[in-house]
């Protein structure tokens, strides 16, 4: 909302009429639109005006005086303060008609309606990488997530959308980061759950990393295959490594290097895997482009040649080594920043099918270049329907058709959907 201001305003009485594309409900106040986060249309409210511009008012609920009849108790203990779900008041049919219509109306506006498209939904527990930010508590610290829009800490002692060997280890890692020497510069703690193992990696503000510490015994305790250390400007430093830190991808186990890009969850890549073999198969040729450490690249390198592109340095030499390591005369990759200089309509001539996958701001420049290619096939996958919409709407006044569409729903109770669709020319 531009120029806004942040209002103190008594509380005020409204009912929520309708529910806004990124799940806020909506009510009317003095002729504007109020956006209500974690309400549920029909629900009476007291609630107070936090923002205001000319064109929309932002308030936070106070009370609700009565639930709509879409209103559930939201199952998590910490949910009216936390900001990482913002969707457990909608009762679950509600919830899942909400992220399915957040797929059609994406569909639709990129000028592909399909009605009958339809989302998976994976379950609770199943989240593989988390963030804490660290909060000090008297003389000790403690993790917390953030409050919704904001930077408030709240203090969990679990987690329903974690798997349940990260749930597990909040309470001792509470524990054991208190008492380190390095407490006091803590500032984020992240972990990982890859196939073989746990990783965690620890962000210190303002600290000589050569003080730290041999942290092998921690990394024993708390039963995590990986230590690694960073600050807010650095890269990852491995520390303590106990056992291999690996994903299986397709055939091979290739060495996930630290805070390298996975799919929330397994289950939401093995569908998405699943889709881009699908849609490839008769392929004789696939580009893979955004691949990160070959999520798909590898899969597809046992059934076709497949070339890999990725910006990101780190993830590109996975790649490099995970080929030479395993002898693979399949797959060939570049690193190459697919924002500044994507692939050009001529370069992706060679190839029968693109795999798409940027990240959430998607792929305007490289989506042109496929406009102007021959390529006959494009796999895209998106987390973010606003980008997908404006990237899918290139392809469609170049003449692709939309042959199939499948959402994911692996961002549990928050307002963000991983869609993925094949596009034929």
């Amino acid at each position: 909302m531009p120029e806004s201001h942040t209002s103190s305003s008594e509380p005020i009485e409204v009912t929520v009429e309708s529910l806004g594309g990124l799940g806020d409900g909506i009510a009317n106040h003095n002729g504007k639109p109020l956006f209500i986060a974690k309400s549920c249309d029909g629900d009476r409210l007291k609630v107070c005006i936090v923002h205001e511009s000319k064109e929309a008012l932002q308030g936070r609920i106070v009370e609700v005086m009565e639930g709509g009849p879409h209103r559930q108790v939201a199952p998590c203990a910490y949910f009216d303060q936390c900001g990482g779900c913002s969707l457990q008041q909608l009762a679950e049919e509600h919830y899942r008609n909400f992220k399915t219509r957040m797929m059609h109306e994406s569909l639709s506006r990129a000028g592909f309606p399909m009605p009958d498209a339809q989302v998976t939904f994976i379950a609770p527990r199943s989240r593989r990488r988390v963030e804490f930010k660290i909060h000090p508590i008297g003389d000790k610290v403690v993790m917390a997530f953030y409050g919704l829009r904001s930077h408030v800490p709240v203090v969990i002692k679990e987690c329903l959308v974690l798997k349940p060997e990260l749930d597990a280890l909040i309470s001792p890692l509470n524990k054991a980061l208190s008492v380190m020497p390095f407490a006091p510069y803590l500032y984020a703690v992240s972990l990982t759950s890859a196939d073989s193992g746990i990783e965690m990696v620890l962000t210190l503000k303002s600290y000589d990393i050569s003080r730290l510490p041999d942290l092998a015994e921690l990394c024993k305790k708390l039963g995590l295959a990986r230590i690694s250390v960073r600050t807010p400007d650095s890269r990852p430093m491995v520390v303590v490594q106990l056992s291999p830190v690996e994903m299986q991808l397709g055939n091979y186990l290739i060495s996930l290097p630290p805070e390298a890009f996975l799919q929330a969850t397994a289950e939401g890549q093995t569908l998405l895997t699943d889709l881009v073999m699908s849609a490839t198969k008769n392929a004789a040729s696939v580009i893979d482009l955004f691949c990160g450490i070959g999520t798909y690249s590898f899969p597809l390198s046992g059934v076709t040649k497949t070339h890999a592109v990725e910006g990101e340095t780190v993830m590109a030499r996975v790649i490099r080594k995970s080929v030479q390591r395993h002898g693979i005369t399949t797959l060939t990759s570049e690193q190459r920043d697919l924002f500044k200089k994507p692939m050009t309509a001529k370069e992706l001539a060679k190839f029968d099918a693109v795999i798409l996958n940027p990240p959430r701001v998607g792929a305007k420049a490289q989506t042109e270049q496929l406009a102007e290619s021959s390529v006959s096939t494009v796999v895209m996958i998106s987390c973010n329907p606003a980008t997908f919409t404006r990237d899918a709407k290139i392809l469609r006044e170049a003449g692709f058709m939309l042959e199939s569409v499948q959402g994911i729903d692996q961002f549990l109770w928050s307002q963000h959907l991983e869609i993925a669709a094949v596009f034929r020319c």
